[in-house]
């Protein structure tokens, strides 16, 4: 189905009017012909008409638009000339804009009367930033709306096992970490049922205040007495992140003050940390930037969801592929900061990562 969006004007001094596109094209051809005869014949319009069109939209404005003068044809007022610079201005501004919008008309009016158009979709998820920009992008596109419940990694692949939703949002550190997270995870979701849509990539790290007043530099500063942290909740992604590196550095929890202290969102933990009830926390980059915060960059990882094998394929399942892999998804997840949705909408056997 075509779908194409423009500009529509109201001009006028007090109580304005609807102005016809036919007036902007009537002007760009009289600032291109100098001529208001030439003009209307290039726009194949009558003469008389088209100096009512100015004559109107004069009045209208309160000032002249065009200027004849004997034997020297016609020319764009000073007003003219402005109106029509306001409008290639708009459409210059507006245009990948206005694109964007129709295409994603087009997509949701060509789903009309198919299962996909009345298919909504429940997601238990890890927090992320980036839910709000899917759960708009799915209602623009779809007509409907997406469910999405925050729980920890560990709870959403737990719920996505009992039959509780359509997909479970995780995520899996890279490098070193990584098989601390896929043994974690193998307690709640048995990889040969199962299927992975990669969402994106993001940066994790130590969240701290502007300006670093605490001189914080890695996580064996987390064991200074002086050093409060706020911690997420127990059975999340960032609470098993954080407990891996503790391990790794030989760190008891009981060292780390503030580790009980609980919140349950990047933006929760980023909020303490800028209000200065916290020293720091771990959490994402774009939740730091969020706040104003600095950020030590800690570890890469990977955001899924997953799905069971048998539903893969199940219209709200499409739908969801579909919006991750949608340049209108993408577009806003590129301005978060640490994010990367290249990838997103790709589907991996969960075996491949799990094994």
């Amino acid at each position: 189905m075509d779908v194409h969006l423009d500009i529509a004007w109201q001009l006028g001094r007090g109580q304005s009017q609807p102005a016809s596109p036919k007036l902007f094209r009537l002007l760009r051809a009289i600032d291109e012909y100098g001529s208001l005869t030439n003009a209307a014949l290039s726009l194949d319009i009558s003469y008389r008409n088209a100096w009512n069109l100015v004559n109107q939209w004069s009045d209208q404005m309160g000032q002249a638009l065009v200027i004849k003068e004997r034997g020297r044809g016609a020319s764009l007022s000073p007003l003219g000339k402005k109106l029509l610079w306001a409008q290639d201005y708009a459409q210059d501004k507006s245009e990948d804009l206005l694109n964007e919008i129709a295409g994603e008309l087009r997509e949701a009016l060509d789903t009309v009367g198919t299962d996909a158009f009345v298919s909504p979709i429940t997601i238990f998820a890890s927090h992320c930033l980036t839910h709000s920009i899917l759960s708009d992008v799915f209602r623009k596109r779809t007509g409907n709306k997406m469910n999405i419940k925050n729980a920890g990694s560990a709870k959403a692949l737990s719920a996505l096992r009992e039959g509780l939703c359509d997909a479970a949002g995780f995520h899996l550190a890279e490098g070193d970490l990584k098989p601390d997270f896929v043994e974690r995870y193998r307690q709640f979701i048995n990889p040969k049922k199962y299927t992975l849509i990669h969402a994106l990539t993001r940066r994790q790290g130590l969240i701290i205040a502007a300006g670093n007043p605490k001189d914080i530099r890695g996580i064996d500063d987390l064991t200074k007495a002086e050093i409060k942290m706020v911690n997420r909740q127990s059975h999340s992604g960032t609470r098993l992140l954080l407990d891996s590196l503790l391990r790794r550095h030989d760190i008891p929890t009981s060292q780390v003050n503030g580790y009980d202290t609980v919140e349950f969102t990047h933006s929760a933990v980023s909020a303490l940390v800028a209000s200065g009830s916290a020293d720091v926390a771990l959490g994402t980059e774009a939740s730091a930037a969020q706040f104003g915060l600095e950020f030590i960059d800690l570890v890469n990882e990977s955001y899924y969801y997953a799905v069971a094998n048998d539903n893969v394929h199940s219209p709200a399942v499409d739908n969801l592929s579909a919006m991750l892999a949608s340049e209108a998804f993408r577009k806003q997840v590129r301005k978060l900061k640490g994010y990367n949705p290249d990838c997103s909408g790709s589907h991996y056997p969960a075996e491949k990562l799990f094994s």
